[in-house]
């Protein structure tokens, strides 16, 4: 075991290798707290959003604890072992205005019973924890038996409605691929939320020319 910890630097980690291997190999950075990537939650259409079925604006207030017509809280996957009260994701400064408004519900009887057995997160942390929860086969048979009752609806004679069952049915083939798409590339959708930030080694990095030399 020593003769394994010796390899290692005490104090940062690195491992004690010749100095050109180090430059090939790639590193990363646990982050404190998970972080959603912009080209998964804004790029339009939304990877994010698709997948959970859910307005971009909502996920938005979610991630950044905007206060903003849209809850800024999400249930979190029951508690199975070991009650949880509350758990408090991301900077409190930033939360603080979020949790005025909803920790208070927490303490009304009315809706005891959902809030009991389940936590509140917020964040990206809500996000990853609700795609987590996903079952893509699950998501691609509903939104295939909602795309063939549209289709047999027929035209309402409502112009406006048309339109708006022609979005639906043209977000329920883009929401049926996707996840196709994630299950033939073996890729988990909680994926879209960074954990670790990887850093490219110094013989793979661009380089950038600064003005002035």
């Amino acid at each position: 075991m020593k003769k394994e910890d010796s390899q290692f630097c005490e104090q940062c980690g690195v491992e004690f290798v010749d100095s050109r291997i180090r430059r090939y190999q790639m590193g990363y950075i646990k982050l404190t707290c998970p972080v959603t990537h912009v080209w998964y939650l804004k790029r339009l259409p939304s990877y994010i959003a698709n997948l959970l079925d859910k307005p971009l604006k909502e996920l938005e207030g979610l991630v950044y604890c905007d206060v903003g017509p849209y809850p800024n809280f999400s249930f979190a996957r029951p508690i199975t072992k070991k009650p949880t009260f509350l758990r408090l994701r991301g900077s409190f400064e930033y939360e603080i205005q979020s949790w005025k408004y909803s920790i208070p519900l927490f303490f009304t009887t009315q809706g005891f019973d959902i809030f009991r057995n389940r936590e509140i997160s917020t964040g990206a942390g809500a996000i990853r924890e609700q795609l987590a929860d996903l079952d893509l086969r699950i998501i691609i048979e509903n939104s295939l038996v909602e795309w063939k009752q549209l289709g047999e609806e027929g035209p309402t004679g409502n112009e406006w409605e048309d339109r708006k069952i022609v979005r639906r049915k043209d977000f329920l083939v883009r929401r049926m691929e996707l996840a196709k798409h994630f299950i033939r590339t073996n890729i988990e959708p909680e994926w879209m939320v960074l954990c670790l930030l990887p850093v490219l080694p110094p013989e793979l990095r661009p380089i950038i020319q600064i003005e002035g030399g």
